[in-house]
């Protein structure tokens, strides 16, 4: 270093106006009182490169190294006094929120009197386990209570009343948002039962009917987390849905001992229907006690099905048309009907011209001709009556029967068929004597 830049011709002390030597090329800048500092207070000796760094090295550390060495971290260099402790306590590992932003420093730190800041513990309880202990409602060291207050209070609450406790476990909404004791009762905040009863046995043995019908206990069966009113049960979420007339069955009808076990099948409820039903009569005919074989919950019992109609009487062709229509057989009557054709085509026999059947006097056993698929094409079994052999008389019926009102008359002596027959005076007769099969041989 060049003797000049502290030093003049004429002596050897220094004048701090005529150096040339600029220290901010250092090291260590100069600011603040430091610059007024004289260079003997830091430089020992002529050594100037040996001269320390640290605040310590030139400060007598007050704090005892309960902050550390590093004086920056709370002073400058223009005084001692600290001007903004809140903000740089923020920056700490224990920001201040709430009350303890307003808490005088010797509240927490118990030796600042004598400038002294031991690093203190962040956890609640570092500081109130004094208040964890004498809290008694509720008793939180009986009660065994976690000891991370955050937990329950809010770090920027004014006061202890106020909390924040996940009561995640029974949420608190609708009617139950209310006072922790007026669940918890006499200070207890133990865990206590989430069940309706629990607290609200009175409500339950009071209310109209509950008690005596053996109503379930879990009251959100039927009721909400609002009020007690409106109650409402959805009952298909039971094994039976209600559906048809049974939606406007008061409960109290099915649920005749209680709700509890209740049995599901029709005759449990329907017995008294099933015995005194005559049209047609289910007891005496042995019919199935299972409702729903032929009945849905309707009202009246309509429309009905009889799935097991053919162990009585098939229904097939044209039958199985009106397998849904019993009133075309049974006009409104169920007993036991007669199962022979003409009972139910009575009218379609007497109306019938062609042929006649009433006046022709057909049988009345109208399988003989038809059929249960149609009445047409009807057949007719000739052979029975008289063989016909012959492909000449495959002809109309009305050719040999003459007489429509009565097919039991025929001729064969007409003039569309054997009008010139050698023996046509003797009339049909005549041709049966030599033509017995109606043929052209003797």
């Amino acid at each position: 270093m060049d003797c000049a830049a502290c030093h003049t011709s004429q002596t050897w002390k220094m004048a701090k106006a005529n150096m040339t030597f600029d220290h901010n090329t250092t090291h260590f800048r100069l600011t603040g009182q430091h610059q007024n500092t004289d260079c003997i207070n830091c430089h020992k000796t002529l050594l100037f490169n040996e001269a320390k760094t640290e605040c310590s090295a030139c400060h007598t550390d007050m704090h005892q190294n309960t902050l550390g060495p590093d004086c920056a971290r709370c002073h400058d260099t223009r005084e001692w006094i600290i001007k903004n402790i809140i903000p740089m306590h923020q920056m700490s590992r224990f920001p201040l929120l709430g009350n303890h932003a307003v808490l005088d420093c010797s509240a927490c730190h118990k030796s600042a009197s004598n400038l002294q800041f031991q690093p203190l513990g962040v956890e609640c309880i570092d500081c109130h386990r004094s208040d964890y202990l004498a809290t008694t409602s509720p008793n939180h060291q009986m009660n065994g209570y976690p000891t991370n207050c955050l937990e329950c209070h809010d770090v920027i609450a004014n006061n202890w009343n106020l909390t924040n406790f996940n009561h995640g476990s029974f949420p608190l909404t609708g009617g139950h948002n209310i006072e922790c004791a007026d669940c918890h009762k006499g200070g207890i905040f133990q865990k206590i039962s989430t069940d309706c009863l629990s607290c609200h046995q009175a409500q339950f043995n009071s209310a109209k009917d509950h008690v005596a019908l053996k109503f379930p206990t879990n009251c959100r069966i039927c009721h909400n987390m609002n009020n007690w009113l409106g109650a409402k049960f959805d009952h298909n979420t039971t094994i039976f849905p209600l559906t048809g007339a049974h939606t406007t069955v008061d409960c109290a009808l099915c649920h005749t001992a209680g709700y509890a076990g209740t049995p599901t099948d029709c005759n449990s409820c329907h017995q008294t229907n099933y015995n005194s039903t005559t049209n047609p009569n289910h007891k005496a005919l042995g019919l199935s006690v299972i409702c729903t074989d032929c009945h849905t919950t309707n009202a009246g019992w309509q429309p009905v099905t009889f799935p097991i109609h053919n162990n009585y009487y098939a229904l097939t062709g044209a039958h199985a048309t009106i397998a849904n229509n019993c009133v075309a057989c049974h006009k409104g009557v169920y007993t036991p009907i007669s199962t022979t054709c003409y009972s139910c085509h009575a009218t379609d026999y007497n109306n019938t011209t062609n042929p006649a059947h009433a006046a022709a006097q057909f049988p009345t056993t109208c399988e003989t001709c038809h059929t249960v698929t149609a009445w047409a094409p009807s057949t007719f079994n000739h052979t029975a009556y008289f063989p016909i052999t012959s492909g000449r008389h495959n002809v109309s019926c009305s050719q040999c029967h003459t007489s429509p009102t009565n097919y039991a008359n025929f001729s064969c002596v007409t003039a569309s068929c054997h009008g010139n027959a050698h023996n046509q005076n003797q009339g049909s007769a005549g041709c049966y004597r030599c033509h017995p099969n109606g043929n052209g041989g003797g």
